[in-house]
């Protein structure tokens, strides 16, 4: 039937008035309850991304909008919990967040006051260096990973100077100057700062750093003397951080979870205030105009089903944490993540309509932390309800890594797997620099301030405290290998090394339990669940839309160099490819990563 064509403008017109009121209305913020009579609870914050002064976050046209929150927003949380009688405690965790100095301590002093109110708090860190523990370390107890680590080396201010470069190309910077201090243009004018320059930095320096030092004398109740000589310890195992009183706890998260809540008609629930996350009403750009014509006519998001099935979660691609920039040398652009897997397999061990797990893994490894926060997460869903692994070309290194902890391991005769170690890698730029023309001035307090330098130069002393800290992470490798395929440590430690084995070998080492396809992971997983052949089989995580795929495919530089990448002739992408988990070394010291010594056409 045809409608009335004024019908038709005033639909059109009512659709375009809810949209434009979508565009420009603030976010609805997350409430918490407030009420008195409530049944008392542990509030739970997590900080990510930047923390911005005042406003929205900025929106880029190609890549989309920033995760981000105001340090307004933070604070208002932590008074409105102190206040609310039905909060019993705070845990804040720390995932990624950007903040300036004066923004920490303005959090710090709020974490002071949250404590003031007789409320405990709690922070979770994965690892940290010296800006989030200042803030952690304001919390009434601080828990690290046990595959974490804690790194506080002082403060450093380092300084390009390119004359060197201009020089090459025949430029000339002509500097006018008003007032000794004013030097902005010192970088194009010199290959070193000047007289006042050089005591205005070190005067800097020294404030920053009896800044942090007074902080952390603070927040630990230590003497400034104390706290010098932490720092120029600069870095620290989990171990090491408790003995030395840094933290209270080494725990994973689900551990301080469940020290925290009790059990029994005590046990307290767990309320997590929706701070940081990405705003879900920006339409703005190319991007925002893909998620909404997404959300207008792409099929509506069905619920998770209601009846028993088996789950196939496919981890394909290196190994990140996931806090950071995406990996642009992936070809592909798929990545394993803690940030997304750690949660998806929580959610399927406390899903009873989830009869077993299997994971499929095609992986050369990556990051050692994430790894072993995937490992945490497989070990204990293995406990909970059946969980094989499926082993596709690689499953080595980290990807051996977060598969040893299941029941039971399927491989294929020419999988790649084992390769139980670690590596690390700091690049050393001084070479390109100089070569360049581009010089850098380093300023540092702490006595190992620049135990890794600006450049990336690596000391001797430096080289043996990572090395120390890769050793507890291969043992650490070893014993999770060891506890799921009840091997004695010895015996792991006699095929390990970092030394690859194909499937069949690895059947022979006990490394895995069967041959097989992901079909035959699957009839396992059935058997072991005592379910019957016409369970439903789930896969996850599920396709995206046609518009979920082009609105990324327009979110940014890391596509476009994606896209490049993709571009080149197969057997260079393929080497690009085999590298890309270098992209890790970014954010991260330790890698389990496969060596690229392999190539199976």
């Amino acid at each position: 039937m045809k409608l009335p064509s004024c019908f038709s403008r005033s639909f059109v017109g009512a659709l375009l008035f809810t949209l434009l009121t979508l565009m420009v209305l603030p976010p609805a913020q997350a409430r918490e309850d407030e009420g008195a009579e409530a049944a008392p609870y542990l509030a739970r914050l997590t900080l990510r991304g930047p923390v911005l002064e005042h406003g929205m976050p900025e929106f880029s046209l190609l890549a989309g909008p920033t995760v981000a929150t105001t340090l307004r927003d933070i604070e208002a949380t932590l008074r409105k919990a102190a206040s609310n009688p039905a909060v019993s405690g705070m845990i804040v965790k720390l995932e990624g967040v950007s903040m300036g100095w004066s923004q920490r301590e303005a959090l710090r002093r709020a974490l002071h006051e949250f404590r003031a109110s007789g409320k405990p708090s709690y922070c979770f860190l994965e690892s940290a260096g010296l800006s989030a523990y200042v803030l952690a370390s304001a919390c009434s107890e601080v828990s690290l990973a046990p595959s974490g680590g804690l790194e506080l080396p002082g403060v450093t201010m380092s300084k390009m100077f390119y004359k060197g470069l201009l020089s090459k190309v025949g430029i000339e910077m002509q500097e006018l100057r008003m007032g000794r201090y004013k030097s902005a243009v010192e970088g194009f004018t010199r290959t070193e700062p000047s007289p006042p320059v050089r005591e205005e930095t070190e005067a800097l320096l020294d404030a920053l750093y009896e800044d942090v030092v007074a902080s952390l004398a603070e927040n630990l109740d230590r003497k400034p003397v104390e706290i010098r000589a932490l720092i120029d310890h600069a870095i620290f195992t989990p171990v090491q951080a408790k003995e030395q009183g840094l933290v209270h706890h080494v725990e994973y998260e689900d551990e301080m979870l469940a020290r925290l809540q009790g059990t029994g008609d005590d046990r307290l629930e767990v309320k997590t205030a929706k701070i940081g996350e990405a705003k879900s009403f920006d339409y703005q750009g190319v991007a925002g105009m893909m998620q909404l014509m997404n959300e207008l006519f792409s099929p509506k998001k069905q619920r998770e089903p209601e009846t028993p099935s088996v789950v196939v979660v496919h981890a394909t691609g290196p190994i990140e944490s996931g806090g950071g920039a995406p990996n642009p040398l992936s070809a592909g652009g798929g990545s394993i993540t803690s940030k997304q897997m750690v949660p998806l397999l929580r959610k399927l061990r406390n899903d009873p309509n989830v009869k077993a797990v299997v994971m499929r893994v095609d992986s050369p490894g990556g990051s050692a932390l994430a790894s072993d926060l995937i490992a945490r997460e497989v070990e204990l869903t293995a406990k909970a309800k059946p969980f094989v692994v499926s082993m596709g070309d690689l499953a080595a290194s980290g990807g051996y890594y977060i598969s040893a902890p299941a029941n039971w391991i399927v491989a294929e005769n020419a999988t790649l797997t084992g390769s139980i170690g670690v590596i690390g890698g700091i690049m050393n730029t001084r070479g390109a620099f100089e070569m360049a023309g581009v010089s850098m001035q380093t300023f540092s307090r702490g006595k190992r301030a620049e135990i890794v330098s600006p450049y990336g130069e690596l000391s001797d002393e430096g080289r043996a405290i990572f090395m120390e800290s890769m050793g507890e992470i291969y043992e650490t490798f070893l014993s999770i290998v060891a506890k799921g395929r009840k091997l004695p440590k010895a015996a792991v430690a006699s095929v390990a090394e970092g030394r690859v084995w194909t499937g069949g070998q690895a059947l022979e080492l006990g490394l895995v339990d069967e041959i097989g396809s992901v079909d035959a992971a699957i009839a396992k997983a059935k058997a072991l669940a005592s379910v019957g052949e016409d369970i439903e089989i789930r896969h996850l995580p599920k396709p995206k839309s046609f518009f979920e795929m082009l609105s990324q495919s327009v979110e940014g530089e890391v596509s476009m160099i994606r896209a490049a990448v993709r571009a080149l002739p197969v057997e260079v992408r393929d080497v690009v490819d085999r590298v890309s988990w270098i992209w890790t070394l970014r954010e991260e010291r330790v890698l389990a990563v496969m060596p690229d010594v392999f190539e199976v056409r």
